[in-house]
């Protein structure tokens, strides 16, 4: 068979109330393009049976953990089945539309990587976070790049694209679970010297998110010293 031209990765963790509604939407924008596509549903060990009660349609395919690690593995698992020429990981709440998807299409022409920012001159928020969680947000993104040494604007924004071969090395070589996988797959990017575009979103939040601030955060400072030494 062959291969589409992209894969979509969506990782999933009790999400019952939004499951069936994301996807909905992205097989709406899917479905008329001119290009090929999958859609890969990892559930994250998942106890609420979201996944299981969602009807199969052609070119989703759903794996499953038997508990919950992070969505990083999930991300990782994600990639290592997907077969596209390009590899794309979204979220399910859409904080970020996809009409960015044939956006970011164009820059992976030029680009081996390419991850939308919310804090470029041109992004828009159309729903802010609260003043806290956009206050540990900055702070985290300062905390990785001054641990990493990188100079990027926003690293968990949950919308990014790479090449097909350029995501199978990186996450490869990938081990952190949790928040600060992101980090640490751009600090790989940059140990082989791939190429990553930062490119401005429209971006709109729900509430409904599944970081749990005290210990998300700690867990994420302590991985980045993990990633650096």
């Amino acid at each position: 068979m062959t291969s589409p031209l992209i894969s979509f990765i969506i990782p999933v963790f009790n999400e019952k109330k939004r499951l069936k509604k994301g996807i909905t939407s992205i097989l709406g924008y899917l479905r008329p393009k001119p290009y090929s596509w999958e859609i890969i549903i990892v559930d994250d060990g998942s106890i609420d049976e979201a996944t299981t009660k969602l009807y199969t349609h052609t070119g989703v395919f759903i794996l499953k953990t038997k508990k919950n690690f992070g969505k990083g593995h999930a991300i990782r698992l994600g990639v290592e089945a997907a077969t596209g020429q390009y590899i794309f990981f979204t979220d399910i709440d859409l904080s970020v539309p996809m009409i960015f998807t044939d956006r970011f299409l164009q820059e992976l022409k030029n680009h081996d990587i390419v991850i939308g920012s919310r804090r470029l001159k041109d992004s828009k928020v159309t729903k802010s976070q609260n003043s806290l969680r956009r206050s540990l947000g900055h702070g985290f993104t300062q905390l990785s790049n001054f641990v990493l040494g990188l100079n990027h604007t926003d690293y968990t924004c949950g919308f990014k694209a790479f090449r097909g071969n350029v995501a199978k090395k990186l996450f490869a070589e990938n081990h952190i679970n949790r928040w600060a996988f992101d980090p640490e797959v751009m600090f790989l990017a940059h140990k082989y010297h791939y190429t990553v575009k930062e490119r401005p979103v429209s971006w709109k939040n729900d509430p409904r998110t599944k970081v749990s601030l005290t210990p998300d955060i700690l867990q994420s400072a302590f991985d980045l010293l993990r990633i650096r030494f």
